[in-house]
């Protein structure tokens, strides 16, 4: 968070590699962080890096609110199915 906006993980790599790697931590050890079974391979410089990284998933409050909409449409498109 800067400027108490709240910014991709990705955008703060631009701008410092100190703070990237402060907030990559942070988020990363959050009661709100699950750490998925996917990996990827990161890209810098225009090179494919040679380490593997495990995609994780900070469900905000932003994205909880979208989840429980699609919960609530997922419910009416099935009491409408039957």
């Amino acid at each position: 968070m800067i400027d108490g906006k709240i910014l991709s993980v990705k955008s703060i790599f631009h701008q410092d590699e100190r703070l990237y790697k402060e907030e990559l931590k942070h988020r990363k050890n959050s009661y709100s962080t699950y750490e998925t079974d996917l990996e990827i391979t990161p890209i810098a410089g225009g090179a494919f890096s040679s380490e593997k990284v495990k995609l994780f998933l900070v469900n905000t409050s932003e994205l909880q609110s979208l989840l429980i909409k699609a919960l609530e449409n997922s419910k009416a498109i099935e009491l409408q199915s039957k």
